[in-house]
């Protein structure tokens, strides 16, 4: 019953790496992941300076620091901390996924996959890889390779509501209009404050014709986000289509 945060601590989702720091510094660096973890990040930048002292040839300390970069909008330093990070130790799997982020920040779709590729070599079950390579294979105009990353997330972590939404999303695109209500239905049930999610389902109903029940899901929308302008539009087709229903369908 959870989503996924897109930038993570280290370790969180990856695998475990060789240490090469003494006590002190694992102490540090550890202290450094768990302010990045709550974006603390001036707190952050000052534990894992104190890590890099003592241990500068540790990667997750450099991983750490590529996350301190990513969250301030410093992509260059990022992507140059995440390539330390891998010269390092080529098994960072936390290090390919966020080297993948950048890629994908800078438009580099391509190099982007191949790292979310290399996560997952290291680590199959990385989640978070798994999700972010189903995202960019769908960009890449592969779909079924985006479906299969999905779908192998709602099989080894089933509790994940975005791999369900984006499952959802393409049997909607393609017209699958009952997988892809029990998808995105999931998808809620499993995080009610998902409002990509009950947009979705909102589209979906209407799809379906069964506009009451789009309505229901564009004001679960709307109490979540009042100003979001599809559900607002949406809410109002579903209304228009919820009074021209017989009374005995509507729900």
């Amino acid at each position: 019953m959870r989503r996924l945060c897109f930038v993570l601590a280290l370790g969180v989702l990856g695998c475990p790496t060789p240490k090469v720091c003494g006590p002190q510094g694992q102490v540090d660096l550890t202290a450094c992941a768990q302010y990045v973890a709550s974006n603390d990040l001036e707190r952050a930048k000052v534990r894992c300076d104190l890590a890099l002292q003592y241990c500068p040839d540790d990667a997750d300390v450099h991983t750490n620091l590529g996350l301190i970069a990513m969250a301030e909008n410093r992509w260059p330093d990022a992507r140059a901390s995440f390539v330390k990070a891998l010269h390092l130790n080529p098994d960072e799997s936390a290090a390919h996924n966020d080297l993948g982020s950048v890629y994908e920040h800078d438009g580099d779709l391509a190099h982007a996959r191949e790292s979310y590729e290399r996560a997952l070599q290291v680590n199959p079950r990385y989640t978070i890889a798994r999700y972010n390579l189903g995202r960019v294979a769908v960009k890449l105009g592969d779909r079924a390779g985006g479906r299969k990353a999905f779908l192998t997330i709602t099989e080894t972590d089933p509790s994940v509501a975005d791999a369900w939404h984006a499952l959802g999303a393409l049997d909607l695109e393609d017209g699958q209009l009952d997988r892809a209500e029990e998808e995105v239905r999931h998808a809620v049930q499993l995080s009610p404050q998902y409002t990509d999610a009950w947009q979705t389902l909102g589209a979906v109903e209407l799809a379906r014709a069964r506009g009451c029940a789009a309505q229901e899901a564009f004001a679960a929308c709307l109490r979540l986000e009042p100003n979001r302008p599809e559900c607002r539009n949406g809410i109002g087709q579903a209304q228009t289509q919820c009074a021209a229903q017989p009374a005995d369908v509507r729900r």
